[in-house]
């Protein structure tokens, strides 16, 4: 349901992808979800298709098997836009859709960042705990100061999650996000 009435919000994001820098207009790229199972995971392009991480591999301001920068370069005028309001998040219904995510779950981490077999070693406990469920489109980290918050922080977060995971956990989290998204908390 939620694709079909955001279908023409999609379409006017596509085309303002797709218009305003080269490239494909969706981003896909290998992520780790449940049981450590590598889905590729959908995501509007919000940068320039030239540049890669290795580029600005040295300005990450974040630890662990997370990587983020307030001011990447990498990114489009509209990919700010899109990010900032989560708009680029958008195509991840489709992951949904095919049962490879769901609304609400630890973020899906790339492929990459964690071992051949979807997990880390360096933070056993935690990666353990994220393939035990699907990966979410918004979760507690979400909710709670997304990029603005420490690596720790989101570890300790997405375990509260998985242990004290309920229904009514989850419908507090899918309420809380539209407002955070509104305000473009934490969001670059």
């Amino acid at each position: 349901i939620a694709l079909l009435l955001l279908a023409p919000s999609m379409l006017v994001i596509a085309a303002l992808v797709k218009f305003t820098s080269e490239g494909p207009v969706l981003y896909k790229a290998p992520r780790v979800g449940r049981g450590g199972r590598h889905f590729m995971f959908l995501k509007f392009r919000s940068m320039y298709t030239n540049m890669d991480r290795s580029h600005v591999a040295h300005a990450n301001e974040k630890k662990g098997h997370i990587f983020k920068m307030k001011q990447d370069p990498r990114v489009t005028p509209v990919g700010r836009f899109i990010r900032r309001y989560s708009l680029d998040e958008l195509p991840q219904l489709i992951n949904v859709l095919r049962g490879e995510m769901s609304l609400v779950g630890p973020r899906p981490l790339p492929a990459g960042d964690m071992g051949p077999d979807g997990m880390s070693r360096e933070f056993a406990d935690w990666s353990e705990g994220r393939a035990a469920v699907y990966p979410g489109i918004t979760g507690l980290w979400q909710v709670n100061g997304r990029s603005e918050l420490p690596f720790e922080e989101m570890v300790r977060l997405d375990l509260q999650y998985i242990r004290e995971w309920s229904l009514l956990l989850d419908i507090k989290i899918i309420l809380a996000t539209p407002g955070l998204v509104v305000k473009g908390v934490g969001a670059y």
